[in-house]
């Protein structure tokens, strides 16, 4: 529904492996500064880690649409996911978009036609104005 109303859906699955999250788990918990980060919640679901990654296929399977694909962005190092996810990012909200600069302002080359001679017209790469016939 939200694509059928002109959303650009981005879905977006940053997969670790299980020795990843644990060290995560670990710096989170042994770094005054981090503990925050951590919730009982997030314990509990690692015990289901396997019921969850069983899952991935059917998810992927039943929600990854034409419109809404999923895009799995390997997340073992956060350097490298983050740039992964910025580069998916951009490339889905570029698509049908002029990115290039805008063409100049047809004022702009009427103007220059009207003042500028042959030459500076060449050297600034516009099209130099017809020779009037004799």
């Amino acid at each position: 529904m939200l694509v059928d109303d002109g959303v650009r859906l981005i879905k977006l699955f940053l997969h670790t492996s299980d020795a990843e999250q644990l060290r995560r788990f670990q710096e989170r918990i042994g770094t005054p500064t981090k503990g925050w980060k951590m919730s009982a919640e997030d314990i509990r679901n690692r015990a289901h880690r396997g019921d969850y990654l069983t899952a991935l296929d059917d998810m992927f399977a039943l929600t990854s649409t034409a419109a809404a694909p999923w895009h799995v962005v390997p997340a073992e190092y956060k350097w490298f996911a983050r740039v992964a996810v910025a580069k998916t990012v951009v490339k889905a909200l570029a698509k049908g978009l002029a990115l290039g600069p805008p063409p100049l302002a047809p004022e702009v080359v009427k103007a220059a036609a009207e003042i500028l001679g042959r030459k500076e017209m060449v050297a600034l790469g516009l099209p130099a104005p017809e020779r009037p016939k004799d």
